[in-house]
């Protein structure tokens, strides 16, 4: 869990129907909120049972090394790549929208960005009229499609 509360400003833009959701980290929280990203970031990579699978069969330096295979290594993708996990935990943890797919762990090489929506989840509820389908995208102002 990110608890973006915690460590980020959140202002609510209203747009047609809808409403954007700006979320601005406080840079006096900025090593907490590492902290708390980092125990994030392999479950977006690699599926939770894999690694358990991994490690009982290789061990730890193993998985590790397996996990730090699949992290990118320029500026740009790692950003891109953050920005795709943070936008995917936020509307996992705050939203309605539960069910998702974790799109990282099928990216082409580590070093491409991916295509398409950045996020992609499913709000599958009993209560509610049929399946809906929530399609995001993360944006990094530090980075412009330029660069």
């Amino acid at each position: 869990m990110t608890r973006f509360a915690e460590w980020c400003a959140q202002v609510d833009i209203p747009a047609a129907n809808h409403k954007l959701q700006v979320l601005t980290a406080d840079p006096a929280k900025l090593k907490a909120a590492v902290d708390i990203i980092a125990k994030v970031v392999p479950d977006h990579y690699v599926m939770p049972g894999r690694l358990a699978q991994l490690l009982a069969r290789l061990g730890r330096t193993e998985v590790a090394a397996y996990v730090a295979e699949k992290l990118p290594t320029t500026k740009q993708i790692k950003s891109g790549d953050l920005g795709e996990i943070l936008c995917t935990t936020f509307i996992h943890e705050n939203t309605p929208y539960k069910l998702g797919i974790r799109r990282l762990r099928w990216k082409d090489h580590r070093n491409m960005a991916m295509r398409g929506d950045d996020v992609l989840a499913f709000n599958l509820d009993a209560g509610q009229a049929g399946l809906k389908v929530l399609k995001g995208a993360s944006h990094n102002p530090m980075f412009d499609e330029s660069e």
